[in-house]
């Protein structure tokens, strides 16, 4: 179990990319970086080679460097940052097969490509940092040791040929090794982070989502709302003579109480677009979507007589039992209605629903 747990690891390693949102634009810019810096090496190589008389070399190096310019152009310019990451790649792929079929000056142009695995480490997912290292090991096999030399511009010893692809072997594990290493560290920081963000968003006591959760969805339900034409309900809720209840049962109990309401709630609301959020203290908040305030109120009723019935263990072996206050506010948003006076008018009914006698839902009217 172990071994195939480790097997798993490695592949959903080698298999990770990052998530859209969590890439920096600073990466976009070093792709940018890396790819003007090589533009002016392969410049400075092209002016090497046309004072050399090295024609065919030239030309090449020229437009790769038109290429790599291009790059560098995009990557300021768009934000696919995967296309210009796969175009940089390309391009260096493509030079060192034709160095490597050209030879380039004296045969040692072949040599640039052992740069060419920690340099796509840099910028590429590990996937496709192991392809590229796979491909140029098969490239070599079959172009050293197959009919297909033919086709290869330079003379190469027999030696040369043997050790080469064990050389560039050397630097592609190595380079493999490093973006591995590299992408472990990332994906335990992702979930590190994801981690953090989970727990910051969620009531640590109830184990539902916390204020600061609901307002983020609150903001996201009432675009998508504006959107759609939709109603939208809120339900604020409060538990009955809360303080009373802690100075006669203590804070612990209290707790317990507050962690039986939260999950009569989840059990309460059927489906899954519906959210229920600790809004602080002993009051919660429910966000009902797509709901008209007839079938909100429902709901609220549905609730409240669920709290009321059920009963609340003491540490006694007693039992006890609480009630609810609810507000309910429903309205189809448009663009010139506030968020704040959704909530606003969703806090006035409770208030209503508390000074009217508690253990009531209340449906804000305007007046």
């Amino acid at each position: 179990m172990k071994l195939n747990s480790n097997i798993k690891s490695i592949v959903d390693t080698i298999k990770y990319k990052k998530p859209d949102n969590n890439q920096p634009g600073r990466e976009k810019r070093a792709t940018g970086v890396i790819a003007l810096a090589l533009s002016l090496i392969t410049a400075i190589m092209s002016i090497m080679n046309f004072i050399q008389h090295q024609y065919e070399m030239m030309i090449a190096t020229t437009v790769l460097t038109l290429a790599l310019v291009c790059i560098f152009i995009i990557s300021l310019v768009i934000k696919l940052e995967r296309m210009v990451d796969l175009s940089l790649c390309a391009a260096l792929s493509m030079l060192c097969v034709y160095f490597t079929l050209t030879g380039g000056n004296d045969g040692f142009a072949i040599l640039w490509t052992l740069l060419l695995p920690p340099s796509t480490m840099l910028f590429m997912e590990l996937m496709t940092v192991a392809s590229i290292g796979v491909f140029f090991e098969v490239f070599f096999i079959i172009l050293f040791w197959t009919p297909l030399n033919s086709f290869v511009g330079m003379y190469y010893s027999q030696t040369f040929m043997l050790r080469f692809p064990m050389l560039y072997t050397a630097f592609f594990m190595l380079s493999f090794l490093a973006k591995y290493l590299m992408t472990k560290h990332e994906i335990a920081e992702h979930n590190y982070i994801e981690t953090i963000e989970s727990l910051s968003l969620i009531d640590q006591l109830t184990n539902i989502p916390n204020r600061r959760s609901f307002e983020e969805r609150l903001r996201q339900e009432w675009n998508r709302a504006i959107r759609h034409q939709e109603p939208l309900s809120i339900l604020f809720v409060d538990v009955d003579k809360f303080k009373n209840y802690n100075d006669t049962y203590g804070h612990l109990q209290g707790d317990k109480a507050l962690q039986m309401v939260a999950s009569e709630f989840a059990k309460a609301l059927k489906r899954s677009i519906d959210f229920v959020a600790r809004w602080g203290g002993e009051e919660f908040a429910v966000l009902l979507s797509d709901t008209e305030g007839e079938h909100a109120f429902t709901i609220a009723e549905r609730i409240r007589i669920k709290i009321a019935e059920t009963e609340v263990p003491l540490d006694d072996g007693e039992t006890t039992y609480l009630t609810i206050s609810i507000g309910i506010n429903s309205q189809t948003p448009t663009l010139n209605c506030l968020v704040d006076d959704f909530i606003r008018c969703a806090d006035d009914a409770l208030y209503s629903a508390k000074s009217e006698g508690r253990n009531r839902a209340i449906q804000y009217k305007a007046s």
